[in-house]
């Protein structure tokens, strides 16, 4: 099978090479790949070789999975051929999966394996997984939209389950990405009000949340910044930081409300330049969250399959695996992507 390795830790080090298709042990699932989303702060690390990213030689990259049950082990009972699956990335090496009941234990494990990052992953026809990490892609949901169920499970994990925002609530939202794009579909499922915060820069970003009925903007480089968010009564009790900028996180303070709380979704390896000065006075709460859990994923499925969650907007383009490099320079340059997928086989 044809599969995309990064053979060596030096930067660059990525090529397209013949593998053998993977042999599902006893409790696994073989998975023929539709599509994978190219991850800007994962596959791109790996591929520049950045040092916050830790990752084996060799390894098949690609995380943001979507696939059909090619086979399976012996002792699955669950899946069957042809089922549309997509598999979590953070697999445990022991527990978490299907039947963990809300143990996280597993995500902060010193050696824990990623998927694409030290097993290999889903930038290539076939990988293998345990299939308790599996979940199904209800009929509804595109291939399109199933490249971003990882994301969405990462913003549902953060607000429903850490953070627990409570429904009707106004919400600042900082950056219109796909995690900022996602967490106002999920503010909005909890009839609250998002109001997305972003630069010049991203107009075409606004302009997609826009047709998504988000149409409360502000525009942080602008002039007329304090005025603009004076219309909304200059804070706000809850303000996720969805975009991983270096200055989002002071920005972040500084909209939330005395007693508020500000969600970390988004993550930067630089150093984030944060004074605890208002942190302090208004005494503020600040929850972060590491990647996902079973019910996230099962809670993304059931949003996306009921139509609360629309995922298919969000999704730019596809590239064949052949096309990676392209498709990753890409992701590195355009402001205007959201999501991008290699397809090993037929596009998507």
């Amino acid at each position: 099978m044809k599969a995309l390795v990064k053979y060596a830790a030096e930067a660059g080090s990525m090529e397209i090479r013949e593998y053998p298709v993977p042999v599902p042990g006893a409790t696994e699932v073989l998975v023929k790949v539709k599509a994978c989303g190219v991850d800007k702060g994962g596959d791109l690390y790996i591929w520049k070789s950045h040092p916050v990213m830790k990752f084996r030689v060799p390894v098949i990259v690609g995380a943001e999975n979507c696939g059909e049950v090619a086979a399976v082990g012996s002792a699955v009972m669950d899946w069957n051929p042809g089922d549309r699956v997509t598999a979590e990335v953070v697999i445990g090496k022991e527990g978490g999966g299907k039947g963990s009941h809300g143990d996280t234990a597993y995500l902060f494990q010193s050696e824990k394996w990623d998927l694409g990052r030290n097993v290999d992953g889903g930038f290539a026809e076939y990988f293998v997984v345990d299939q308790r990490f599996l979940h199904a892609i209800p009929d509804s949901v595109s291939w399109r939209a199933a490249t971003l169920f990882e994301m969405a499970a990462v913003a549902i994990r953060n607000l429903l389950e850490v953070v627990q925002i409570p429904r009707d609530r106004r919400v600042a939202i900082i950056g219109p990405g796909p995690i900022g794009q996602i967490s106002a579909q999920i503010v909005r499922w909890l009839g609250g009000t998002p109001v997305i915060f972003g630069l010049e820069r991203d107009a075409d970003r606004f302009a997609l949340a826009s047709s998504l009925g988000f149409r409360e903007h502000v525009i942080v480089d602008r002039p007329d910044f304090d005025a603009q968010v004076a219309r909304y009564g200059e804070t706000f009790p809850y303000v996720v930081e969805a975009s991983g900028g270096v200055n989002a996180l002071p920005l972040a303070i500084q909209l939330a409300s005395v007693q508020g709380t500000v969600a970390v979704i988004g993550g930067n390896a630089a150093e984030t330049p944060v004074s605890s000065g208002w942190f302090l006075m208004k005494e503020l709460t600040m929850k972060g969250s590491y990647a996902h859990t079973w019910s996230s994923w099962e809670k993304v499925a059931e949003l996306a399959g009921s139509g609360a969650l629309d995922l298919e907007p969000l999704y730019t383009g596809s590239y064949s695996l052949e096309d990676w490099e392209v498709a990753f320079r890409e992701v590195d340059t355009d402001p205007s992507i959201i999501k991008v997928g290699l397809c090993p086989g037929e596009l998507i």
